[in-house]
This record gives C-alpha cells, structure tokens and sequence, in this order.
C-alpha cells in the first residue's frame, strides 16, 4: 500500500479564465463621498418622559389591579375553608350535645333508681305509688344543675377570630 498525504486546498492558484470585469470606480467613489444625514428626531425629550411616565403608571396600575385579583382569590379560597371548618365543627357539637344529653338521661333514669332505693330503705313503706314519679322529675330538674353546662373551647387564629365570632 502507498502512503497517501492530503493537502489542504488553496484557491489562490486558480485562475479565471472569463473575461475581467469592468468596474467603474467613479460611481463608487461618489457613492462613499455622499453623506446622508440622519432624520429628525420624531419625539422630543419632553415626549420621551412622558411616555416614560405613563409606562410607569400603567405598569403600577397593572401590577396593583394582580395584587388585588391575587389577594381576592386568596380571600375566596381562606373564607371557602373557614365555612368548611365552621361546618365540620358544627357537626362535631350537634354529636357532642347529643351524647351529653343522652348521658344526663341515662345518668338522671340512675340516679332516681338509687334516690328511691336509699328513700325505701329509709321510710320504708311510707312512700306512695306514685314515688318513683315524682323522685324521677326531681332529679331530671336537679342533675342538668348539679352537671352544670357543657363548654366547648376552640383556639383559633387571631385574624381567624374577627371571621368566625359571629
């Protein structure tokens, strides 16, 4: 095999074999020698910072009118939240009352149960039929009293408190 070398092309050795081009230097010559001025300007300073200033205000009434359509939206969404926490805490309470109002039933139907017993015991038969009735009526009046009423307490946000007071 034979050791082939590549050499980098150079077009310098080319020749043009059309015929030379006439180039009249004149035409270009005049061309570079005229200077064209630059137009007036359109807009004068005076233009240029008022245009200036009314940019500045429309992108601060932009950006005010998104700040407010932002905190809108977040409003929204805070008071779709509260009214859904609201609900559930609601739900929570009405379970809660009911439980505490079936627990001083069952603790009132009791509690007649041992007053009379105690009440037997002690006047023996001198109590009427008509006892367990009235020991009944007695203590469901008194045991709500005696139980005192139930309290719920909910810690909230400070700025959550303004919303749900009411």
């Amino acid at each position: 095999m034979s050791e082939m070398k590549l050499h980098r092309f150079d077009n310098q050795f080319l020749r043009d074999f059309r015929s030379p081009i006439a180039v009249n230097t004149a035409a270009i010559v005049e061309q570079e020698q005229v200077v064209v001025a630059p137009p007036p300007p359109v807009f004068g300073e005076a233009d240029m910072e008022h245009a200036r200033d009314a940019a500045k205000k429309m992108g601060y009434a932009e950006g005010f009118e998104a700040g407010i359509a932002q905190a809108n939206t977040e409003a929204v969404g805070t008071a779709r939240d509260l009214a859904h926490h609201i609900a559930r805490i609601e739900e929570q309470l009405a379970r809660l009352l009911a439980q505490y109002n079936e627990l001083v039933t069952q603790q009132s139907a009791e509690i007649s149960e041992l007053v009379l017993m105690i009440a037997r015991k002690v006047a023996g038969d001198a109590l009427d039929a008509n006892a367990n009735r009235a020991v009944a009526e007695l203590v469901n009046r008194c045991l709500p009293v005696v139980y005192g009423k139930p309290r719920v307490m909910i810690d909230l946000e400070p700025n959550m408190l303004v919303a749900v007071q009411d």
